[in-house]
């Protein structure tokens, strides 16, 4: 409902303009399992980020993933 694909039955949905707002997919799309870690979180910008290790340590850190091989295979992870 965040991201506005799904619409509320009643209520309203309120982001604060000039928020930030982050989603993950559930489910990685098979041509995509060859990429790394780092491969794979670069395709979220359209420009390169310079901070971009540093920024997947903190989201895996996050969600109790402490993952510190960012050019191991993504295919190669556990589901």
């Amino acid at each position: 409902m965040i991201t506005g694909e799904l619409n509320p039955k009643e209520g309203k949905i309120n982001v604060v303009q000039g928020n930030t707002i982050a989603i993950s997919k559930q489910v990685i799309p098979r041509d995509q399992m060859g990429l790394s870690l780092r491969e794979y979180f670069a395709t979220a910008f359209d420009e390169k980020d310079y901070q971009l290790d540093r920024k997947i340590e903190e989201v895996l850190k996050t969600v109790n993933l402490p993952i510190t091989d960012l050019d191991k295979k993504l295919n190669t992870l556990s589901g």
